[in-house]
């Protein structure tokens, strides 16, 4: 947001604030309802009711952009950033972030001179001590996986701003390294953007690589997204989904069973063929169904399975 002139702004219980004229950055989250896009929505709406800090600021001034990621928790991290930038000021103490911890910045709004732009402050939003041997991974061939390993022993946590940059706004071959990185790291709020990418990423070889890492860490809450990955046209994506699911059988037995006699002829044959390599007991019943299975690899894989476990010599009553 920019202000041409200098204004008096009262936010609230919080006060009233003389605001010097220049470029204005406010650094927020939305884990609510409808996420990004509608806290988004609601910052540029003109006439809304005032509920927050900022809609006391964007009650007078248009914002002019956003820098927006999708993953990760990265508020504090980039108020803490921008605390540090040599030109910026911190016109109202205690400015949307009355949670803020112990050591933390004690305001999300910050005051610029008027003509910064805001790649340039994208760019400080990046300690490149941590960016330029990230960026480093991209040339290399055969040791590129061993470097990348050893930015996260080095760096661990403080790696997630950067791959979750990578993940929302990098090019295809970032947004992969993104993954693997992230997977190496581990979290909830990883897990989260792993099925995001996994279930809507355009790109087939960052969505089999979300995919493959979803098992690699061992996330139950994706078994729903692989189970739809198995049935992509793409091999290298429901082969990933397949390898996932076997890795996570244990939890994911049912909805494979499910897939086995209800998903379309490709999402079938790859049931099956977890079924045939992990034999959960869970799935017996579900095998015995798919002996009338109308594909001759689904019926072929199910009898093997059953034989494998001993099943086919006893009688089983199917409803």
């Amino acid at each position: 947001m920019r202000l041409e002139e200098p204004v008096r702004l009262t936010v609230g219980k919080l006060g009233t604030f003389d605001l010097p004229a220049g470029l204005y950055v406010y650094v927020g989250s939305a884990f609510g309802p409808g996420g990004l896009g509608a806290r988004l929505r609601r910052h540029f709406r003109r006439g809304k009711s005032l509920r927050w800090h900022i809609d006391y600021l964007t009650a007078l001034v248009e914002p002019e952009g956003a820098v927006t990621v999708p993953f990760g928790r990265l508020e504090t991290i980039w108020a803490s950033r921008l605390c540090r930038h040599p030109q910026a000021k911190t016109p109202v103490p205690g400015f949307g972030a009355g949670d803020a911890r112990s050591g933390e910045c004690k305001t999300h709004l910050f005051a610029f001179p008027k003509e910064t732009q805001i790649d340039e402050l994208e760019k400080w939003l990046m300690d490149y001590e941590i960016l330029e041997p990230l960026e480093q991974v991209l040339d290399e061939d055969e040791s590129a996986e061993k470097a990348l390993r050893q930015l996260v022993e080095q760096h661990g946590e403080s790696l997630k701003p950067y791959l979750f940059h990578w993940l929302a706004r990098g090019d295809a071959n970032r947004r992969w390294w993104a993954v693997r990185g992230l997977s190496l790291i581990g979290g909830k709020d990883v897990e989260r953007a792993l099925i995001e990418v996994a279930s809507s990423e355009d790109d087939e070889g960052v969505r089999a690589g979300a995919i493959y890492a979803l098992g690699e860490i061992g996330s139950g809450e994706a078994v729903p997204v692989l189970i739809d990955a198995l049935g992509a046209h793409d091999s290298l994506v429901s082969s990933a989904a397949a390898d996932a699911l076997i890795r996570l059988i244990e939890v994911a037995a049912p909805q494979v069973s499910e897939a086995l006699l209800e998903g379309d002829e490709r999402t079938r044959v790859k049931a099956a063929y977890i079924l045939k390599r992990t034999r959960p007991e869970a799935a017996v019943n579900a095998l015995y169904h798919a002996l009338d299975d109308e594909n001759y690899l689904v019926k072929n894989m199910a009898e093997e399975t059953l034989l494998e476990m001993g099943y086919l010599n006893n009688f089983m009553f199917m409803p």
